[in-house]
């Protein structure tokens, strides 16, 4: 299952220029891109979710 950036940035509670500026700088979620789509697999916003817990929250 794939989510846009609006969606994942909703789950997230972020805007979509806050993931646009993580992805530039390698943070967040693990994305992939067809074209200008950028796309997110639901397994790997888990994942990343589940790392925030043993990482201390949200990268800055």
């Amino acid at each position: 299952m794939f989510f846009n950036e609006k969606e994942v940035a909703t789950r997230l509670g972020l805007s979509v220029k806050t993931l646009q500026n993580w992805r530039g700088l390698g943070k967040g979620p693990k994305f992939h891109k067809s074209g200008r789509m950028v796309r997110y697999r639901l397994r790997d916003i888990l994942a990343w979710e589940k790392s925030l817990s043993t990482n201390g929250g949200l990268p800055e």
